[in-house]
């Protein structure tokens, strides 16, 4: 599941969805992972318009690199292991 990866992680995560929601146990996960140095890339599709919050949550964590792909229809969530 998405929660073993960004634990597992030692170097990275990827995070494609063409609908980004984040729940507050991922956040976690993700603050987390971010405190141990691992880089994000979330690639996100379908609506440009990102709710703020969610935004400004992903923006606090670094590195973060956010993408958008307008035709994106798949979902992939991955590390480097």
């Amino acid at each position: 599941a998405i929660e073993d990866i960004m634990i597992d992680a030692r170097n990275g995560v990827i995070i494609i969805c063409p609908y980004l929601k984040i729940s507050c146990r991922i956040k976690r996960l993700l603050s987390s992972a971010s405190d141990r140095g691992i880089k994000f890339l979330v690639i996100y599709g379908k609506d440009r318009e990102m709710r703020e919050d969610t935004r400004s949550f992903l923006e606090s964590l670094d590195p973060m690199m956010i993408l958008f792909l307008k035709d994106l229809h798949a979902k992939l969530y991955m590390n480097e292991r």
